[in-house]
């Protein structure tokens, strides 16, 4: 039983971020606020030593940091961290994630998100830009510096990787109408998209943490082949299913893309009648979007033949 009960509880999920963890926790630790806050850690089973810096954290702040340790990896059987293990622990009235590898720059950021949502009870969600650390040479980093100050609708949250993990605060009281399902991909944007559903969502146009692109990072480590592209197809569709306020064409669109993604892959295998033969419950249920997917990437490969031709001598 908590002496003083937190004004806000900090989720943070990690695995195997011994190189970054202390930057996470530190980040934490640093905030200047008028009221009590709480850390809530989980650590997937790390085997990189990630467990023992937390618990070195723990023993000395063992009143605010409440780590769970697991034994057994947990996103090996397709659940999501926060949802089952740091939220029903949570004592706050709101909710600030931050994920093991990325971390907080500014002592005043949950002050001037709490403040701002005490201020606006109409909000249920608020959250900020980030700086970007990658290890990945292409990434454009101006996809969460640019970020404006102003209102986000539904549709903008899920069209783009709009919201940076670590920048996200929330009222908890919306926690328990985030909808669970084996058909979501990323655990993150549902939790997003339920905060829209039930009340405004605000970007304070100010750059608060750092999001770090790794190579094992959730998204990136994933395998990017057809089998990805149809779990996407269903990723979007339950998307669509569970919340109201995303329009169909938003929902349209993504599922062209994907669908893009899977005329590409068959068509660099040259493995088109393996792909009808297999997959034909979902060309019949998607044929629109195939249609214009397929065209697309036929498009694309004749380009490229072309240019390939006009290049030989």
């Amino acid at each position: 039983m908590k002496a003083i009960t937190p004004l806000i509880s900090i989720c943070c999920i990690t695995f195997n971020h011994s190189k970054y963890i202390k930057d996470a926790i530190e980040g934490f630790l640093m905030q200047k606020t008028t009221f009590k806050y709480e850390i809530l850690i989980h650590d997937d089973a790390s085997t990189d030593g990630t467990e023992e810096i937390i618990k070195e954290y723990e023993s000395k702040y063992y009143e605010i940091i409440e780590p769970l340790y697991e034994i057994e990896n947990q996103w090996k059987k397709w659940i999501y961290y926060n949802p089952v293990f740091n939220y029903p622990r949570a004592s706050g009235k709101y909710i600030a994630l931050c994920e093991g590898d990325d971390y907080w720059t500014d002592p005043y950021k949950l002050q001037k998100q709490v403040n701002f949502l005490e201020q606006n009870p109409e909000y249920s969600m608020c959250f900020h830009g980030a700086k970007i650390i990658s290890e990945i040479n292409n990434l454009n980093d101006s996809l969460y510096t640019d970020l404006e100050e102003r209102d986000y609708s539904s549709d903008e949250l899920l069209k783009t990787w709009t919201v940076p993990t670590a920048s996200i605060v929330f009222r908890r009281e919306f926690v328990n109408r985030i909808p669970q399902s084996k058909k979501f991909m990323f655990g993150d944007i549902i939790s997003i998209l339920t905060m829209a559903e039930h009340g405004k969502v605000r970007c304070i146009n100010e750059v608060m943490s750092v999001y770090r692109r790794t190579k094992t990072g959730v998204v990136l480590s994933q395998n990017i082949n057809s089998s990805y592209y149809f779990r996407m197809l269903d990723h979007y569709k339950e998307i669509y299913r569970c919340f109201s306020k995303i329009s169909k064409p938003t929902i349209d669109k993504l599922i062209i893309n994907q669908c893009v993604g899977i005329c590409t892959s068959y068509l660099k295998r040259v493995k088109l009648r393996q792909f009808v033969y297999n997959y034909f419950k979902f060309f019949m249920e998607y044929r629109t979007a195939f249609f214009v997917a397929f065209a697309s990437a036929v498009f694309y490969f004749s380009q490229k033949r072309l240019r390939d031709l006009n290049k030989t001598p």
